[in-house]
């Protein structure tokens, strides 16, 4: 049996580099509006850290369940929206999770900037769990990533008492 060592994002270097997070941004909405940003400042540790590293935070999540079709009250919009007021910075939006609409948002991306994707589940392949196409593993023909979209992933740590200043570990996965 072997063990790898754990991999944290703190032992990478982002500096001008696209970084892909898998957040769970399945937040409650009502009206437009997100209800409860508890999910999102759970995300927030992660997304400054890197932010202040320089890296170009591309954020991506699902919400509910539209069964792989567009649903309207179920764009990730708001969301991004709500991010930002937490944030106090601006959170770009794309339109899409893969295609031109996302390469084109990414390109635009400078240095500490973050970046939601549309509702991953607009996408049958996401609720079926199906692997990702080889046509859909780069945000951009320039990109030097040859995984997968959802391959690279960073999380924190829930914290198991109420949360504090200090800094947090955050696992690469």
């Amino acid at each position: 049996m072997t063990t790898q060592k754990k991999l944290f994002v703190e032992d990478l270097e982002t500096a001008g580099k696209r970084v892909i997070v898998r957040v769970d941004f399945n937040v409650p909405l009502k009206d437009g509006k997100v209800e409860s940003d508890k999910r999102l400042r759970e995300s927030l540790p992660t997304i400054k850290y890197l932010r202040d590293k320089g890296a170009k935070v591309i954020l991506m999540s699902h919400l509910g369940r539209p069964d792989g079709k567009r649903v309207a009250d179920m764009s990730l919009r708001p969301v991004a929206n709500a991010l930002a007021a937490l944030l106090k910075t601006p959170v770009a939006f794309a339109e899409d999770c893969i295609g031109p609409l996302a390469e084109q948002a990414v390109a635009a991306m400078k240095p500490g900037e973050v970046l939601l994707l549309e509702n991953l589940r607009f996408h049958a392949e996401e609720e079926e769990n199906s692997p990702p196409s080889p046509s859909n593993w780069r945000l951009s023909p320039t990109s030097t990533s040859t995984t997968p979209l959802a391959a690279r992933t960073a999380r924190t740590r829930r914290p198991k008492a109420s949360p504090s200043s200090s800094p947090r570990r955050h696992r690469v996965t």
